[in-house]
């Protein structure tokens, strides 16, 4: 059994801690071979939108975009991983399987019975953030020192609807999103929090009152 001793961000423990609620009902893998890679473009100036394509790949085959939160968003559409401050790009897939998950018994008198789940969906978790080291400890053993290129995918198996928050890939890049802030007079070094969902992309900028809502094609809806 892993113990984690990493001194990641908060924003990357809310990842895994996410990912974990869903058990015990649920299949979570983590960073397993295979489930980080070095961020997809410039660590100064990574663009969200712009690298979809290239973090959908990672997500794997069949796997349909849900929702994208980008924290820390500079008005050119850009984050900024070698900031001062916690900034990381998370984007929600889901993907639909059938699995069926097997737990043998023990031997007849244990009271351990064969325990049989069904699973009809998988949510992926890809998170973008700084790359840094961190500590690990594995069965009491010696600390080891792991290296985080950025990128980590995170899944877990349930039985989840997600059929009707299925959304397109983004259709522009976050920097539009920013005209009605700046011409509120928001300097153009702030930062944004940028979210893609259902509803649209939802845009705000903490300890302002700002907080707009846009339709998928861009289009200001509140404000």
């Amino acid at each position: 059994m892993m113990n984690y001793m990493s001194k990641r961000s908060s924003l990357i423990i809310f990842i895994l801690v996410s990912c974990l609620a869903v058990l015990p009902f649920s299949s979570c893998t983590l960073n397993r071979p295979g489930n980080s890679h070095r961020i997809p473009g410039n660590k100064r100036e990574f663009n969200p939108a712009a690298s979809y394509e290239k973090v959908h790949k990672f997500a794997g085959k069949n796997t349909e975009l849900v929702s994208i939160t980008a924290y820390m968003v500079k008005s050119d559409g850009t984050m900024d991983f070698k900031a001062e401050y916690n900034t990381a790009a998370i984007y929600t897939f889901y993907r639909p399987v059938q699995i069926e998950d097997v737990k043998k018994g023990g031997p007849l008198g244990s009271g351990i019975k064969e325990v049989k789940r069904s699973y009809t969906a998988e949510k992926v978790i890809v998170s973008v953030s700084k790359p840094h080291f961190y500590t690990e400890t594995i069965n009491n053993g010696e600390p080891t020192t792991i290296y985080d290129p950025g990128m980590n995918k995170y899944s877990a198996f349930n039985n989840d609807d997600y059929s009707g928050d299925i959304i397109d890939p983004p259709a522009l890049t976050f920097d539009r999103l920013w005209n009605p802030a700046l011409r509120r007079g928001i300097p153009a070094d702030a930062v944004a929090v940028i979210t893609c969902d259902k509803k649209g992309y939802t845009f705000r900028i903490n300890d302002t009152d700002i907080n707009f809502l846009f339709d998928g094609d861009g289009e200001l809806l509140e404000e």
